[in-house]
């Protein structure tokens, strides 16, 4: 998402433009402060990756770097509304409820937690 952000503004960068009309892709660019929550976000990612299996590097460590040290000009507008891409049998007020509910729903058999409890929200 952050790499199409920057081909679709005309720059290069480290994977090819995907998804391009994807809700979370064009939120993704819709501000420079869309592009830094969702930059924030792989960081943590990354961060996660490095608690639950220790000396190993995610290949995406070096374009995360090359993301955070390269930003499109993207508009100053604020974090803008998330949307929420699921069928609307999950869908709530809020967004953290709706993505529980797609998760529990769509993908907790292909779920695991390694060097981490099962989170308090997902239930057997």
């Amino acid at each position: 998402m952050l790499c199409t952000a920057h081909h679709v503004y005309g720059n290069d960068a480290p994977y090819k433009k995907t998804h391009v009309n994807h809700p979370c892709t064009k939120w993704a660019r819709e501000s420079i402060e869309n592009y830094n929550w969702l930059l924030g976000l792989a960081e943590n990612l990354i961060q996660e990756y490095d608690h639950r299996w220790g000396n190993k590097v995610h290949a995406t460590t070096q374009v995360v770097a090359w993301l955070r040290n390269n930003k499109p000009d993207l508009p100053s507008k604020g974090v803008t509304e998330r949307p929420m891409a699921m069928d609307d049998e999950y869908k709530t007020n809020s967004i953290v409820r709706a993505y529980r509910n797609y998760y529990i729903g769509e993908k907790v058999d292909e779920a695991s937690w390694t060097n981490r409890p099962k989170p308090s929200w997902i239930v057997d």
